[in-house]
C-alpha cells in the first residue's frame, strides 16, 4: 500500500471480493458498492466510513497508522419478521466467518494489522408487503499505509 494516502479502497474492493467469493447458503444475496438504485429482497451494502483517524508512525519513512470502520448493511425481506431476521444473521455469519478467515483481506491490511466485525445492531419491520430485518455493522480497519 506504499504510495497510496488511505486504505479505504483497496480495504473496501478487498472486502467485496471476499463476498463475491464466499460461498451463501441458499441464494447469493445482492453485494453493492454503496447504496444500488434497487435494492434487491437480500442485500448487502458496503458503504462510506466513520470515525476514522490516522497518526504518523514512529517507524518507516512518512508512513501512517489508520484506524476506521467500514459501514456494512444487509437487509432481508421475508415474508414473515422471523423468517426475515433468521436469514439476515444467516447472512452475517457468512461474513463473520470469512472475515475470521482472512483478516488480511488478502493482503489489503498488511501482517500486524486487521480488519474486524465491531458494533453489529439489528432492526425489524414490517414493510407494506413483507417484514424487513437491517443488521448494521462496522468493519474496524487498523492499517499501515
Amino acid at each position: 500500500m506504499s504510495g497510496t494516502t488511505w486504505s479505504v479502497l483497496l480495504v473496501k474492493q478487498a472486502f467485496l471480493d471476499m463476498l463475491n467469493a464466499a460461498t451463501w447458503p441458499g441464494a447469493t444475496p445482492q453485494i453493492s458498492w454503496g447504496v444500488p438504485r434497487t435494492i434487491e429482497r437480500e442485500a448487502i451494502v458496503v458503504g462510506g466510513t466513520q470515525n476514522g483517524d490516522q497518526d504518523w508512525s514512529l517507524l518507516g519513512g512518512r508512513r501512517r497508522q489508520e484506524d476506521y470502520y467500514l459501514q456494512v448493511w444487509i437487509n432481508v425481506e421475508h415474508t414473515t419478521q422471523q423468517a426475515a431476521t433468521t436469514r439476515a444473521v444467516e447472512l452475517l455469519g457468512v461474513i463473520e466467518t470469512e472475515l475470521r478467515a482472512t483478516p488480511h483481506l488478502n493482503g489489503a491490511v498488511p501482517a500486524g494489522q486487521w480488519a474486524e466485525i465491531r458494533n453489529p445492531r439489528l432492526d425489524e419491520a414490517p414493510g407494506t408487503e413483507s417484514y424487513e430485518a437491517e443488521i448494521s455493522f462496522d468493519v474496524h480497519v487498523k492499517a499501515r499505509i
